[in-house]
């Protein structure tokens, strides 16, 4: 299986979230993917919505999702929703 890292650039939230999904579509097919989050701020709640639906996408394709660099922030965010351990198994 192929593996692809994508990166994010700037606001991850409702607003961008459309265009990022676009973007990702030729992505998700098939192939385990790394989020790197490092360069994706601010991130609202739209940040999870992204990671809980890869990772349904990647499972059900067979493939994995892992997240590197989650800022405090999106952290926070997984907490409040009660998706820390999730994303922190994602980090691996």
């Amino acid at each position: 299986m192929t593996s692809a890292t994508l990166a994010p650039e700037g606001a991850l939230t409702i607003a961008t979230l459309g265009a990022f999904m676009k973007k990702l579509s030729p992505f998700v097919q098939g192939q385990s993917i790394t989020l790197d989050l490092s360069r994706a701020q601010p991130c609202d709640s739209a940040a999870i919505a992204l990671i809980v639906t890869l990772q349904k996408r990647a499972k059900a394709c067979g493939a994995t999702l892992r997240l590197t660099a989650t800022s405090d922030a999106l952290n926070r965010l997984a907490e409040i929703y009660g998706l820390e351990s999730f994303v922190a198994e994602l980090r691996g």
